[in-house]
């Protein structure tokens, strides 16, 4: 009987069912066993990298974020403080402005009468400021201006303030007296024209 034979017709069939293969192992399980782990670690870095950019660019928009205009500095429900290079000084609501303009409406502003001495002389440095709403001067103008942003040395908004000595307060205590608006007089000949006093300020 020959053995030699039917030894090799039972390798060659074992060899086909198995197929071919690589360091012992079928080629399917090769590719199961190194490409899973290739492609976790490709997720991995990916997400990593995904998230160091988001933090990045979280601290970025925090401190280097976009800044306020100017005209989103106004509060619109509190009166400001216009000073002008000529000395003059408004107070009124900021309601638009520009590069060129800015629009100013309910506006005020303070008028020194020199009180009179006892002697006969007038006495500047004991004068009373007044507060007076723009509209009945000689001229009538609207309670309303355009003021060349070239001659506005900076403004700033004011306090919500009810104390009738600060300048809020007694714009408060006027319009609660006059819920209409003021009321002019009819002007004569001799009526002077009524301007703002310039205001010094001092330099801290």
């Amino acid at each position: 009987m020959d053995w030699t034979n039917k030894s090799a017709g039972q390798n060659q069939t074992s060899n086909q069912n198995v197929g071919p293969t690589s360091h012992g192992l079928p080629a399917n399980k090769k590719g199961k066993r190194f490409n899973q782990p290739h492609w976790i670690k490709l997720l991995y870095t990916v997400l990593l990298v995904s998230g160091a950019i988001l933090i990045v660019s979280i601290i970025i928009g925090t401190v280097f974020g976009p800044k306020k205009t100017e005209s989103e500095l106004v509060k619109k429900d509190r009166y400001q403080a216009i000073f002008l290079t000529g000395g003059q000084v408004y107070f009124g609501r900021v309601d638009s402005m520009n590069g060129k303009y800015m629009r100013l409406s309910s506006i005020f502003y303070l008028r020194t009468s020199p009180q009179v001495q006892p002697n006969g002389t007038d006495n500047a440095a004991a004068s009373a400021p007044e507060l007076v709403p723009l509209g009945c001067e000689l001229h009538r103008p609207q309670n309303e201006m355009q003021i060349n942003r070239d001659q506005i040395i900076f403004w700033e908004n004011l306090q919500d303030e009810s104390n009738e000595n600060t300048v809020p307060g007694a714009i408060k205590k006027y319009v609660a007296a006059n819920p209409t608006g003021q009321k002019c007089s009819t002007p004569t000949a001799a009526t002077p024209t009524t301007t703002p006093a310039p205001v010094t300020t001092k330099k801290q």
